[in-house]
């Protein structure tokens, strides 16, 4: 899946802001809090758009949840990361044909370089991709003298397919084992995504490719409001709500990645107002921007 990383970034940092903000009701706070695996889940899912407003008005009628076993909170936290992907996808995706429109390769070098960066910036080359900024130095690790680095990436990919195959909604038809054989055929996930592009962008990225898709595209700025309140989140200081208002009404010269947040927590807070009952479907759509077209800005 092609700009992962920068999705599940987003993720992280607007269920940062979410936790922080009195304006987000306590249902998303503990989907998020409790659940913060099914929302990186769904902050690399498409098709959001398509059944995002009809989700939330079914999950706020199922609230609270029942008992512990109760699906509702995974499912919650799940279309609020739907939320965040189409709100990075929404600022990016023009971005990446304006700046890379030619590039043959898939995802674009503008997309591995952004991920690069995020996962520099945000994570430190650390969890949850620690794997990606070590992949370039694990040839010097003691355990690859002994392993056949090829067949364990063919087996980790075998692996993959066979989870995705488990996790598909139709189930084996024991009646018609080929027609069943010809879904699983349709809809493998294709592993298209070269991980060592990746790690190369990230431990030796070109230095013009770095300066075309991250410094001069203004791809991530640390100074950003909105990035300084997430960052100070992230290290555990403590930030008020007003602080997360201020940051979000904050009019400085933003990167691309603080517009990516500030889209995706404005979407949290109309979903959070449309789950509370306090907008018509008609505003929700609006402010999430429904139907409309894609804008980098």
């Amino acid at each position: 899946m092609s700009e992962g990383i920068t999705h599940t970034a987003i993720v992280d940092d607007c269920a940062r802001l979410a936790l922080a903000s009195s304006k987000v009701c306590e249902a998303f706070k503990k989907a998020l809090t409790d659940h913060l695996d099914m929302a990186r889940l769904g902050g690399i899912t498409r098709h959001g758009d398509r059944h995002n407003v009809a989700l939330l008005a079914s999950f706020r009628e199922q609230w609270p949840p029942a008992d512990e076993n109760d699906t509702v909170p995974r499912k919650l936290a799940f279309v609020l990361g739907w939320l965040s992907h189409r709100a990075a996808d929404r600022t990016m995706k023009k971005v990446f044909r304006d700046l890379d429109g030619d590039c043959a390769e898939s995802p674009r070098d503008c997309s591995v370089y952004n991920d690069a960066c995020v996962l520099r910036e945000v994570y430190g080359g650390g969890d949850p991709f620690s794997y990606v900024a070590n992949e370039a130095g694990l040839k010097d690790h003691p355990g690859a003298r002994g392993t056949n680095v090829a067949e364990a990436e063919d087996l980790f990919c075998a692996m993959w397919r066979r989870m995705l195959v488990r996790m598909h909604t139709f189930i084996p038809d024991d009646a018609d084992a080929e027609a069943w054989l010809e879904k699983v055929a349709q809809t493998q996930q294709r592993l298209y995504v070269d991980l060592k592009r990746y790690a190369a962008a990230y431990a030796s990225p070109d230095p013009d490719k770095w300066k075309r898709f991250i410094t001069d595209a203004n791809f991530y700025d640390k100074d950003d409001a909105i990035v300084r309140v997430a960052r100070s989140l992230q290290n555990g200081e403590s930030r008020s709500s007003a602080d997360v208002d201020a940051a979000m009404d904050d009019p400085g010269n933003e990167s691309r990645y603080a517009y990516m947040l500030k889209r995706a927590f404005g979407y949290c807070l109309a979903a959070s107002a449309w789950f509370e009952k306090k907008i018509t479907e008609d505003e929700v759509n609006q402010r999430l921007e429904i139907g409309r077209p894609e804008l980098s800005g």
